[in-house]
């Protein structure tokens, strides 16, 4: 009766423009169902309703204004927003958050609420039952944001104490399930005090709750995978690992969580466990706020359509089911690839627009583009605490999306869940714009972009963006992140305006025989052309504070490097020898010629801040291995900049600053060579206050006309 009541009526309006309202339900809401048909005085009470009638309507314009609460998505599962074969596939749909007098906002959540009652079953512990269609919670959200997960060490204890190390690996029998591994590991136990923990015992009354958070081989990736306690003495599991993971040594590091018994040893208002059918969350009195069950994977996909827009809209409670291995990066749809859940999936769709939402606490990913997609546009949006990338592009050479913009969004939290992520991950995609976002707190990239075997990514922009404290669990990465496996090196990807700091890297020490131990500042980059990575631009921007290299070119060629400041990207702690820019040979047998007619010009380095350096005169500007990666044919080398080192004069003083040379040395050939020519050495560049970020020169600044200095477009860094 409700459907036919709902085509009636849909029927009377499919003329013009629908104007369909949603509201969270109540009782009032709920007698009058029955007879609502979207207007405002009888709005629907579920986003499924106001999309049914827009089908039943047969494509026509609409906009479906969400009121202020949380919408849940209930046993419908997610809002698909596709034509599905009708007509006037040209009129726009527009899904908006309306905003309530005191703030409140639409919420469209994928979870399911912990209703309770909630009881008191130990001191500061409070129980609840899930709510029916709620899985094992992998994560929990109270209030608006997500809350933490005992873990075992605790993530309180402070970045060198929060984990534990393997102490063996041993490969075992195949896993129970399809392509899928055993192994064998114990931990390390006097710094951790894993036998007082008693950890035999976790987990045993709900086979499967016990999970493992490892970082194998060299930091790449973080994976969760299901952890079962050896019986005997603590500190053994057997650990389920997906096909692919490879790497599992002694030293690396590890965390549990999943089990009732780490909750009560765990301290701090909000974090929980969950056993059996029951949530545990430690507090001095039972919620009060919202507790909420993610459930389903996606929230909205958007497919096969266009001209869609949902703006304005909170999307919360999504729930993933990738492990973080990283393997056939996304170019088919079998491959694990980078980890891809999404709250907003986005397939073979055209114009479509997300503007002004927000994505928090979510598992999983925030938006995934891909399937031949084009014109997608990500807005002016808020990501926050995202259990993977904010937004990524996935595809092959036939189905990459293109055509799009992500611009004037904040990230903040990226990969706090799986680590192998970044703000904007790109896997692959062309013509894509990404375009002064603050990016910060990532546990891997800001910004990355792949070439994959079967796809090349071509004529991207990455510009103007702020990306700040990248690499917070991984190693061996860049800020910004290129990386070209097609084989015939992609054209046309620019670098240009951006705002690069404080770039980390973690990694365990086993590659020094030293386990049990971290390092927090390695092998961090500021922009890494990885493996052949070629013809790209880079200009107008700032790196600052890396820990190993402003710019890493590892076998890449043509690549046009100018007016770009370096400062302090050397202060690695690490067992390579730091440098400003590092150039290297791939030795681990991918294809590609040897790195020729890079150059650089018209760039300022200046380095490095004294006291952060352990030995000042052991960091170079130009590093590794020069290999013809500057040679001066086709227009390529080194000449018109500008380098300077506070407290320390340039000149025979110091043998590596330039690959094997001093300066006096490095120009002896210039009319040969044609490196130094036009270079300044040993002049202050007069930033405005280069200690407070404000890297605007003054306005007498010799630099300007020395070497034909151009502005920044974003000078504070």
């Amino acid at each position: 009766m409700y459907l036919v009541l709902v085509s009636v009526a849909v029927t009377a309006l499919s003329a013009g423009t629908l104007d369909l309202h949603v509201v969270v339900p109540d009782a009032a809401h709920h007698r009058a169902a029955i007879t609502a048909d979207g207007s405002r005085a009888r709005p629907f009470t579920s986003v499924h309703d106001a999309n049914d009638a827009l089908r039943a309507c047969g494509g026509c314009a609409a906009t479906v204004s969400l009121h202020p609460g949380t919408h849940v998505l209930g046993a419908r599962g997610t809002l698909r927003l596709s034509d599905d074969g009708g007509a006037h596939k040209s009129s726009k749909q527009l899904w908006q958050g309306l905003v309530g007098p005191n703030g409140e906002r639409a919420l469209l959540s994928g979870g399911a609420q912990v209703t309770g009652p909630w009881t008191e079953v130990a001191a500061g512990q409070w129980s609840a039952a899930l709510p029916p269609p709620a899985p094992l919670p992998k994560t929990l959200r109270i209030g608006i944001a997500r809350a933490e997960q005992a873990t075992f060490p605790s993530a309180a204890d402070g970045v060198h104490q929060r984990w534990l190390f393997l102490e063996s690996v041993q490969k075992v029998a195949p896993g129970p399930q399809l392509n899928n591994r055993s192994y064998e590991i114990s931990v390390q136990k006097a710094a951790s005090n894993v036998e007082k923990a008693n950890c035999s015992s976790w987990g045993q009354h709900t086979p499967g709750a016990l999970v493992a958070y490892v970082f194998p081989a060299n930091s790449w990736v973080g994976l969760r995978v299901v952890a079962t306690p050896i019986a005997g003495p603590g500190g053994k599991f057997t650990l389920l690992c997906p096909d692919g993971t490879a790497g599992l040594q002694k030293g690396n590091r590890i965390a549990f969580a999943g089990a009732l018994e780490i909750l009560t040893s765990s301290k701090g208002s909000g974090v929980w466990a969950a056993e059996g059918r029951n949530v545990h969350i430690l507090a001095p009195a039972a919620p009060t706020e919202g507790v909420w069950v993610p459930v389903h994977r996606a929230i909205v996909i958007i497919a096969e359509t266009e001209n869609v827009e949902m703006s304005n809209i909170t999307f919360v409670d999504a729930d993933f089911i990738a492990t973080g291995v990283q393997t056939g990066f996304n170019e088919k749809s079998s491959d694990a690839g980078c980890p891809h859940d999404g709250a907003v999936v986005i397939s073979n769709a055209t114009n479509v627009t997300l503007r002004a939402c927000n994505f928090l606490g979510l598992s999983g990913g925030g938006v995934i583009v891909g399937n031949t997609s084009t014109e997608v546009a990500v807005l002016d949006s808020n990501f926050s605490e995202i259990g993977q990338s904010g937004v990524m592009f996935i595809g092959n050479d036939t189905t990459q999306p293109r055509g799009a913009v992500v611009e004037g969004n904040t990230m903040v939290g990226i990969g706090t869940i799986l680590a192998s992520a970044g703000g904007v991950l790109i896997t692959s995609g062309s013509s894509i714009t990404v375009r002064r976002n603050n990016i910060s707190e990532c546990s891997r990239w800001g910004v990355a972009l792949r070439s994959n075997h079967n796809a090349s990514s071509e004529f991207n922009v990455i510009e103007e963006n702020r990306v700040v404290r990248t690499g917070l669990v991984t190693a061996d990465f860049g800020a910004i992140s290129m990386i070209d496996h097609s084989g015939g090196h992609a054209q046309g990807n620019v670098v240009r305006g951006n705002c690069v700091r404080d770039v980390r890297g973690m990694r365990d020490q086993m590659f020094h025989g030293k386990p049990a131990a971290l390092l927090t500042s390695f092998w961090g980059r500021g922009l890494y052309l990885d493996d052949h990575t070629s013809n790209v631009e880079v200009s107008h921007n700032v790196f600052v504070d890396t820990s190993h290299a402003a710019i890493f070119f590892h076998s890449g060629s043509n690549n046009s490097v100018w007016n770009n400041v370096f400062a302090n990207s050397t202060y690695n702690r690490g067992s390579v020898a730091s440098t400003q820019l590092l150039f290297k040979e791939i030795t681990h047998g991918t294809r590609g010629a040897k790195m020729a007619n890079n150059r650089l010009f018209r760039n300022v380095m200046w380095t490095p801040r004294d006291v952060q350096e352990p030995r000042p005169g052991d960091v170079s500007l130009l590093g590794g291995s020069t290999a013809g990666a500057l040679s001066v044919s086709n227009g390529g080398g080194t000449h018109h900049n500008w380098y300077y080192r506070r407290g320390k004069t340039i000149g025979r003083n110091v043998k590596t600053l330039l690959f094997q040379h001093d300066w006096t040395s490095w120009i002896a050939k210039r009319a040969t060579t044609g490196r130094g020519n036009g270079s300044v050495v040993n002049k202050d560049p007069m930033f405005v206050d280069a200690q407070a970020g404000n890297w605007n020169l003054e306005e007498d600044s010799p630099l300007k006309d020395a070497i034909g200095w151009e502005d920044l477009p974003l000078p504070m860094c």
